[in-house]
């Protein structure tokens, strides 16, 4: 099963911080040996972004412990 696992960005530069935040949540992943199915960004307006990764249920409580998530979905 898979879960998407989202984070809420909000800022003038949204783009940019929303990119960096993938940054540090692939190095984070690469450190902790968890693999990304997916991953991405989603502009919801020129002030408001969502950062997500895809990603077996394995990985969800440490992401999820270590991380602070916004909202994990069903898929």
């Amino acid at each position: 099963m898979k879960k998407k696992i989202t984070w809420n960005l909000s800022g003038m530069e949204v783009e940019i911080i929303a990119k960096h935040h993938l940054t540090h949540l692939t190095d984070y992943a690469e450190r902790n040996d968890i693999v990304f199915l997916e991953k991405g960004i989603d502009l919801l307006t020129d002030f408001t972004a969502i950062t997500f990764v895809i990603v077996e249920v394995k990985f969800v409580d440490i992401i999820k412990n270590h991380l602070n998530p916004a909202q994990i979905i069903d898929l």
